[in-house]
């Protein structure tokens, strides 16, 4: 079974300074094999829990993961 977990990134851009932002890491639960990992996805942490959370409980597969990060960053869109 796929398990998503959030993990914090911290970055020091030339542009945008010193930031945290979010990631999220897809792996497989019996096995604890890392399948994906998905760099600074998020920059608020309550919205990439939410996200997490709404992941592992709808069971996400992982081949719609690259969909639903963009679902997630078109809607962010202003």
């Amino acid at each position: 079974m796929i398990i998503y977990k959030l993990i914090e990134e911290k970055h020091n851009d030339e542009i945008l300074g010193h930031y945290t932002s979010f990631g999220i890491s897809a792996f497989d639960n019996s096995s604890d094999k890392n399948y994906v990992y998905v760099e600074d996805v998020f920059t608020n942490a309550e919205t990439a829990k939410e996200y997490i959370a709404l992941f592992n409980d709808e069971k996400l597969e992982l081949t719609h993961l690259e969909e639903a990060i963009e679902d997630i960053l078109h809607s962010c869109q202003i």
